[in-house]
């Protein structure tokens, strides 16, 4: 029922679009005042089929070979976290050098009636209520409040649908001393209205934990090249000062411990993360983006974390050794052929870790074990053609080496059309099949590279995978 609501509300707001333009109400039209809003929802059928699953059936995880039962969820890909639905409406007011900014959200997918949640329904309600001023003949900039606007985030692309560190609750001060110029500082929590009742909650829920973070960062935008970075250290770790460590790992028989995984921003108490963007436009058709992002730089080592100081014989490295850091790094390029056609190419899902992620694991020293697993990169050409000015179609080709870490090979095919439906209103289908290659069953080398399949786009099974996206986004 709730999948065909929200494609019925889908429907409902496509045909507005189409039928109006909207017009602010007299009670609305208030000097200084500006209004802007915007509603996202979408549709996503997901497939795949088994092919070969391995000596043993070892990459059947449950599944038998042939066409597996497909899925269908009200997700959105525009906004790209999960979200089914969203709409929401931000007013912004000036007048001389003051500003009150608001936005108003409503995401159905996040509502819940529990008691002790109540602020935390109003943080997703209400997810943007600061006031700002422009002092010095507008060389510096001051922001208190929920949900401030990223001032130092990346021009391409994000990480774990992260673009900056600054866009949330807290105090900013922002330094403009020539045009294109920003630097400052931020000293924010994440989510201050959901933490104004936080009671601790269960260890894996950040909704009822902290994120204290203090942010520096500085941009220069200029017509031939932007450039940003900015750092933010970590001032109260997720899960708390003392049980951070303990939490972020699994016990294994043995004692060995595995790693529960480096998420962005950073989450481990003290440690620092950073950000790096570059955009360069060399030539009038050509645009070049790079984004790079670490996370819990400066974090304990095992040894540290773990065994005060003491070595751990049969231990990897025997703890002296960095797992909780990570970093990525993303590259497009865009080229402008005419009015009509663009050319693009795209480098992502590239991933940096300590080593004990990559090294094999049967080494004759147990200090010198790991994961095994392989340096993964996805390299995606792709080309857009302007029909006319309502109907845009994309065709773009992934190329996914080494997936998830994983041994496996995929090529993507992926079709796309954008209608222009007028009134700020889009609509975006696009279906991505992915091709893949059988991951290796050789005893040998499942003894240098444990579970590593696992992490592979299809599981380690060759076959396919199918995602069918049906996007309707509206501005106003």
């Amino acid at each position: 029922m709730k999948k065909i609501s929200s494609l019925v509300v889908c429907l409902v707001l496509l045909s507005a679009g189409l039928a109006f333009a909207l017009d602010l109400p007299d009670a609305l039209k208030i000097p200084g005042l500006t209004v802007t809003g915007d509603v996202r929802t979408g549709l996503l059928v997901d497939g795949s089929t088994v092919d070969d699953v391995g000596e043993g059936g070892i990459f059947a995880d449950g599944r038998s070979t042939g066409a597996q039962t497909p899925s269908v969820y009200a997700f959105s890909d525009d906004i790209g976290d999960g979200t089914s639905f969203r709409a929401q409406l931000q007013l912004v007011w000036e007048r001389d050098n003051l500003g009150v900014k608001t936005r108003f959200r409503y995401r159905p997918d996040k509502a819940d009636g529990a008691l002790n949640n109540k602020l935390s329904g109003l943080n997703n309600t209400v997810n943007k209520a600061f006031v700002y001023a422009n002092i010095l003949d507008s060389k510096v900039k001051v922001s208190v409040g929920k949900g401030t606007d990223e001032a130092w985030g990346l021009f391409y692309s994000n990480f774990q649908n992260n673009t900056g560190f600054d866009g949330n609750d807290g105090v900013k001060i922002e330094v403009k001393p020539i045009d294109g110029l920003n630097l400052g500082a931020h000293y924010g929590t994440k989510d201050l209205f959901a933490n104004a009742i936080n009671d601790g909650g269960a260890w894996n829920d950040q909704s009822n934990t902290e994120d204290r973070r203090f942010v520096v960062g500085a941009k220069y935008t200029s017509d031939l090249f932007s450039v940003v970075a900015a750092t933010s250290h970590n001032v109260v770790n997720f899960w708390g000062e003392e049980e951070g460590y303990d939490q972020a790992w699994i016990s294994q028989a043995g004692g060995e411990l595995i790693p529960y995984g480096a998420s962005f921003p950073n989450t481990i108490y003290n440690s620092s993360s950073l950000l790096v963007g570059l955009q360069v436009k060399p030539i009038d058709p050509l645009q070049i983006d790079l984004s790079f992002a670490a996370v819990n730089l400066g974090s304990k080592t095992v040894k540290g974390a773990y065994l005060g100081g003491e070595d751990s014989p049969g231990s990897y490295k025997k703890g002296d050794f960095n797992p909780f850091w990570k970093a990525w790094l993303k590259f497009k390029a865009d080229f402008a052929v005419n009015d009509q056609l663009s050319v693009a190419l795209g480098i992502s899902d590239v991933e940096f870790a300590d080593a004990w992620y990559t090294t094999v694991a049967d080494a004759d020293d147990p200090e010198d074990e790991g994961l095994g697993y392989l340096f993964p990169i996805t390299i995606s050409p792709s080309a857009a053609y302007a029909i006319n000015d309502d109907l845009t179609a994309g065709l773009e080709l992934n190329l996914k080496i080494n997936s998830g870490g994983s041994d496996q090979f995929g090529i993507g095919i992926k079709p796309s059309a954008e209608f222009s439906l007028g009134s700020g209103a889009t609509f975006v289908v696009f279906d991505e099949i992915t091709f893949w290659g059988k991951s290796n069953d050789d005893v040998d080398f499942l003894a240098k590279h444990p579970g590593i399949y696992e992490q592979g786009g299809n599981k380690g099974a060759s076959g396919t995978t199918n995602a069918l996206q049906f996007d309707f986004v509206w501005t106003f």
